[in-house]
């Protein structure tokens, strides 16, 4: 049965990224347990809600519009104790952003979780999903060069932890458990969960010959056309010799060496800032 809520605020928990750090597996779960969380009085609302993502909800903020899903929002998560939206677009907000998001959402009672992924394997995820997706036709270092300021980890939970209670936590630390850690983190540690793989990245192989199709045609649609083909025969190319993630590792490790320790220390342990940084 569904508690009631009267006797207890309620709670807005902002699922904010960053993209490639589980975004994917943590909205997969609340869907399969969707009707276990109401049984507790935790909403994952439909408001502005797509494949999982709250993506509306984000662009109505990215595009500085009239709160008007952030009322609606409000009215469907009236009955629960606690709202979850997730979208991995948060991350991208600046400052102006985020206070627009607080703005639209002054009635709750917020809290942002943030999974932060080491910045080496967060490019070379990255990346190869651009070209899966048709966005890039670059070399690697032209990618890292382009990516690099989204790295500032420090700057980004200053950002945040400015407006909003902020929890933080490291992707490559519960990756094998994310959807049981987030599930805890919202008050719900105790349904059980069916891992699956989603999002997966392909092949380096079947990548690489994507980066050629993306560089053969201009429009993105006839790309991911080609590229869904290619993923279809992805066990064909794996004679094709990998990526070369050497700039990943040289960016990634510029970036880290860049952080200021003690900002991130406030949110995560130091044991988990050094898997944070990595080799």
């Amino acid at each position: 049965m569904m508690e009631n809520p009267g006797m207890h605020a309620r709670r807005l928990i902002i699922h904010a990224g960053m993209s490639k750090a589980g975004s994917t597996a943590i909205q997969a779960a609340l869907l399969r347990q969707a009707t276990a969380l109401k049984d507790v009085a935790i909403l994952n609302p439909t408001t502005g809600r797509r494949r999982g993502a709250h993506w509306g909800l984000f662009r109505e903020i990215r595009d500085a519009g009239e709160p008007i899903l952030f009322s609606r929002l409000a009215d469907e998560g009236r009955d629960f104790r606690t709202t979850v939206i997730s979208c991995e677009g948060f991350w991208f907000l600046p400052d102006d952003g985020i206070e627009r998001l607080a703005r639209a959402t002054n009635d709750w009672d917020v809290q942002v979780i943030l999974y932060l992924r080491r910045p080496v394997g967060f490019l070379g995820s990255s990346y190869r999903q651009h070209i899966k997706t048709g966005k890039v036709s670059g070399a690697p270092a032209e990618f890292a060069a382009i990516v690099r300021p989204r790295l500032a980890y420090d700057q980004l939970v200053t950002r945040w932890s400015r407006v909003f209670p902020l929890t933080v936590r490291v992707y490559d630390v519960v990756r094998d458990r994310m959807e049981e850690d987030f599930l805890g983190l919202i008050g719900a540690g105790h349904l059980q969960v069916e891992r699956t793989v989603v999002n997966g990245t392909p092949p380096d192989g079947a990548t690489k010959l994507m980066l050629v199709t993306n560089n053969c045609f201009s429009k993105r649609s006839r790309r991911r056309r080609i590229n869904r083909t290619i993923l279809s025969m992805q066990s064909c190319f794996s004679w094709v010799p990998p990526i070369d993630d050497t700039p990943f590792l040289l960016t990634g490790r510029q970036a880290a060496s860049a952080w200021n320790g003690d900002t991130l220390l406030r949110y995560i342990s130091t044991g988990d800032l050094e898997k944070l940084a990595g080799p």
